[in-house]
C-alpha cells in the first residue's frame, strides 16, 4: 500500500471510531497462519486493550469482538488471565496479553494508526468442542493451528 493510500486508510478508520467508538481490522492468514481480525479504536475512546482473535470464520470473529466491546462500552474491563463465560452462547472465552514483538506482523494497520505508539492488545481465545483452551492437556490437536498462543513467543 503507497503512502498516499495508507493515510487515506487511516483517516477512514478515524471516521469509524469516532462515529462507533471502534473499528475491526480483519487480515487473511499467509498460509503459516490464520485468518484473524483485530480492533482499533478502544484504547483511544474506552481506555481498553486492544483486542485480536484468530481462527473460526469471518463473522463468528467479528460477532465474538462486537460482543465483547458491547460489554466493554458498559464498562467492563478485561485483562490478561480473565476467563469468561457470559459473551458467547454455548462456551468461555480466555484473555491472554500479546507481545509487543508481535505486533508489526500481525496488527500493522493498528500501529501505523497509533503512530508507532505503544498500546496494549488482548489475545482472544475459544475453547475445542471440550471447553478446553490451547494450552490445556487434552486440547483438540485439530484446531492448534488455528489459535497461535502469542503470548507465549
Amino acid at each position: 500500500m503507497d503512502e498516499a493510500t495508507a493515510k487515506k486508510y487511516v483517516e477512514d478508520i478515524s471516521k469509524s471510531i469516532a462515529e462507533y467508538g471502534w473499528f475491526c481490522q480483519g487480515v487473511q492468514g499467509d498460509g503459516k497462519d490464520p485468518d484473524w481480525c483485530y480492533t482499533i479504536g478502544l484504547t483511544r475512546s474506552y481506555r481498553h486493550p486492544e483486542l485480536c482473535i484468530f481462527g473460526l470464520k469471518t463473522e463468528s470473529r467479528l460477532q465474538i469482538l462486537a460482543n465483547i466491546v458491547g460489554v466493554i462500552k458498559e464498562g467492563k474491563t478485561f485483562k490478561a488471565g480473565d476467563e469468561v463465560i457470559d459473551i458467547v452462547k454455548k462456551y468461555s472465552l480466555a484473555f491472554r496479553d500479546v507481545p509487543l514483538a508481535t505486533y508489526e506482523k500481525y496488527f500493522g494497520v493498528g500501529v501505523r494508526f497509533n503512530n508507532w505508539q505503544s498500546f496494549e492488545m488482548l489475545q482472544v481465545f475459544w475453547p475445542d468442542h471440550a471447553g478446553l483452551f490451547p494450552w490445556e492437556d487434552g486440547f483438540e490437536e485439530g484446531f492448534r493451528y488455528a489459535q497461535p498462543q502469542l503470548w507465549r513467543d
